[in-house]
C-alpha cells in the first residue's frame, strides 16, 4: 500500500494519521505517506481564503496575485502521474 499526499501541512497530518490506522503484518516498516507539491490544491492567488459575504474589500488591481491557471493545475497532476502512478 502506498499513501500520497499534498506535502501542506493539513494534508500530510491526516496522510499520516491514516498511515497509522494501518494494521500491518508483524515486522513490516509502518507506512510513511509520500509527500508532493503536485497534489496541492488550486491557488486562488489574491482571492485565497476569501469569503464573498464577510471579506474586507478586494485588493486594488496592481495588488492582486494572480490565480493558478487551468493549464498550470493539469501540468502539476500530470507531473504526479509520471512521476508516482505511471512508471
Amino acid at each position: 500500500m502506498t499513501v500520497f499526499s499534498s506535502d501542506l501541512s493539513r494534508a500530510r497530518i491526516t496522510a499520516e494519521g491514516v498511515c497509522r490506522a494501518q494494521v500491518l503484518p508483524s515486522g513490516e516498516i509502518p507506512l510513511q505517506p509520500i509527500l508532493t507539491g503536485n497534489l496541492r490544491e488550486k491557488d486562488y492567488g489574491s482571492m485565497e481564503g476569501r469569503f464573498w459575504k464577510t471579506s474586507p474589500p478586494l485588493p486594488r488591481p496592481q495588488d492582486w496575485v494572480t490565480p493558478e491557471s487551468k493549464a498550470s493545475m493539469r501540468k502539476r497532476v500530470e507531473n504526479f502521474f509520471d512521476e508516482h502512478l505511471l512508471p
